[in-house]
């Protein structure tokens, strides 16, 4: 028996205790209402970190206040003025490493300039060579900067510059068209070879260092070792009939299996995804002066960088893999797929602004990049502005396409549906539901837009002559979208079997509210209101 509930209803309680004493419902079904409706789950124990210096810190600030006389008349401490908030508040923002990342921008642009003035007098040859040492430079102080204690947060965002200039040498090797002879061909295939041999390093360092370090147990290792045995610690003292789970399905009493899972699954294969996408969004820089060639490099990488993910996110535990990998290798989560956004990025621009491909042609391409971005977005919600970007580039690639390639917004509004379906069903908000429901009304305008224009005549024709709507044309569209009421209707009901009461009403209103309105659209045909009130 379904039973629908209203939590906020004032006599919520007395209702069902008068069923329960007719003998309509029994016990253990209110003590299951009771448990569903009107209770609210433990809050999950954390963890959290102090450090002794700062306590110590403290202890001895309040030491020192203890054994001060006391000043009569002190004067009152201003609060901070808004300015001081601001400035602390974006220091506070800014990281170590985002200030060195900005310092070595600062030192290639100086250099890019510097090298700019003298271009000219460098063969094509030449100037490729000077991007390559470049790269090679950035290449060795990484090196460099790892031999030497206490410069890893140096090191780390080298290397980032470093595969950061790669997709740039590929585009530079096609773009100076260094095709022309023999050395050139040679020179194509060292750099192809230490640019193929940077990716596969670098990426795959982070699974190198994971397996590695399963046998010793470092400093580190065991703090987050403490810190986890704490923490389980915590969790069996929290632990009740009702809110207990399994302990070692949990992961909570059995980290060595989770570890053991991990190393099966990342030491499967030599090789990731994330480096086999990095190095084909790479290579697709090659053979750009072919005609026709330029679009079809841009879909071939944007459908492989969505198949990457498809694969990634369906394998399983692959979310605690990539976040490990990633952290390992980086120190920061997700900085391996933000690369291979970088890459897909720097191919768009290209294609775009140097090979200049109609924009109209590309925007599927913008929208599953948009959806790329925040597929891997759901993966660590910590990029807000990776979730900004990814709506917007969906935004762009219907805007452009909506006109010229309506095939194009069409699978693009069917991608936003999913992703608002999906997002749907974990906040159950009615702002989703809106959003799902002009989505929707778009989608059937643009497939009508797909019908052949003779087709589309024909039925216009018939459909006028069956319903006698010559002086009332707008009735048919009253009877086209009939349907998709029936669609939302049936959508309501599946919200009502998931229990979410709000919602279902607002999507009842929805309904109510459509449903008059295509009423006033064939108020001037009767046959048209009969089939709609059938």
């Amino acid at each position: 028996m379904l039973i629908n509930i209203d939590r906020t209803h004032p006599q919520l309680l007395e209702g069902l205790d008068i069923w329960l004493r007719l003998g309509l419902i029994s016990d253990d079904e209110v003590r299951k209402l009771c448990q569903k409706y009107l209770s609210s789950p433990l809050p999950q124990p954390q963890l959290i970190e102090t450090k002794p210096t700062l306590v110590t810190n403290i202890q001895t600030t309040q030491k020192e206040t203890d054994l001060r006389p006391t000043i009569s008349n002190s004067p009152t401490k201003k609060s901070p003025n808004l300015i001081a908030q601001l400035l602390q508040s974006l220091m506070a923002e800014i990281s170590l490493r985002w200030l060195l990342f900005l310092g070595l921008f600062m030192v290639v642009v100086s250099s890019g300039l510097l090298a700019a003035s003298q271009w000219e007098k460098f063969p094509l040859t030449g100037q490729y060579l000077v991007l390559l040492a470049y790269t090679l430079c950035f290449l060795g102080a990484t090196f460099w900067t790892r031999k030497i204690g206490g410069l890893r947060l140096t090191s780390e965002t080298l290397r980032l510059v470093t595969l950061l200039l790669v997709p740039v040498n590929f585009w530079a090797i096609d773009g100076l068209g260094l095709w022309g002879n023999i050395g050139e061909w040679l020179i194509v295939a060292i750099a192809s070879l230490l640019l193929t041999s940077i990716i596969i390093y670098f990426v795959e360092e982070g699974r190198r260092k994971k397996k590695e370090g399963r046998g010793g147990a470092t400093p580190r290792r065991r703090q987050t070792q403490g810190n986890a045995d704490q923490e389980r610690k915590k969790w069996m003292g929290t632990q009740t009939p009702t809110n207990c789970q399994h302990p070692v399905e949990g992961g909570v009493l059995n980290p060595k299996e989770k570890d053991k899972k991990f190393n099966n699954s990342v030491s499967t294969n030599w090789i990731s995804i994330t480096s086999l996408n990095l190095l084909s969004l790479s290579y697709l820089h090659y053979g750009w002066r072919f005609s026709g060639f330029p679009i079809l490099a841009i879909y071939l990488g944007v459908i492989g960088t969505a198949i990457a993910t498809i694969y990634q996110n369906q394998t399983p535990s692959s979310t605690k893999i990539r976040e490990v990998e990633n952290q390992i290798t980086t120190g920061d989560p997700l900085t391996g797929i933000a690369i291979v956004i970088y890459a897909l990025g720097i191919l768009l621009v290209r294609g775009v602004f140097v090979a200049n491909v109609d924009i109209t042609k590309l925007g599927l391409a913008l929208g599953i990049s948009g959806w790329i971005l925040l597929k891997n977005n759901r993966i660590q919600r910590t990029l807000f502005i990776q979730n900004r970007i990814g709506i917007s580039l969906l935004l762009i690639g219907w805007l452009v396409s909506v006109v010229a390639q309506p095939w194009q917004a069409f699978i693009i509004s069917i991608i936003g549906l999913f992703l608002l379906a999906e997002n749907l069903q974990k906040s159950w908000r009615g702002i989703d539901l809106s959003a799902i429901f002009l989505i929707g009304l778009q989608i059937t305008w643009l497939g009508w837009r797909l019908i052949p224009v003779p087709t589309r005549q024909t039925l216009v024709t018939t459909t006028t002559q069956i319903f006698n709507a010559q002086n009332s044309p707008e009735s048919l569209l009253s009877l086209a979208w009939f349907p998709y009421l029936i669609f939302m209707v049936w959508m309501t009901d599946w919200i009502y079997r998931r229990e979410q009461i709000n919602l279902a009403k607002f999507s009842e209103k929805i309904c109510l509210g459509f449903g008059v309105f295509l009423n006033i659209l064939s108020w001037q045909n009767p046959l048209v209101i009969f089939l709609n009130y059938i």
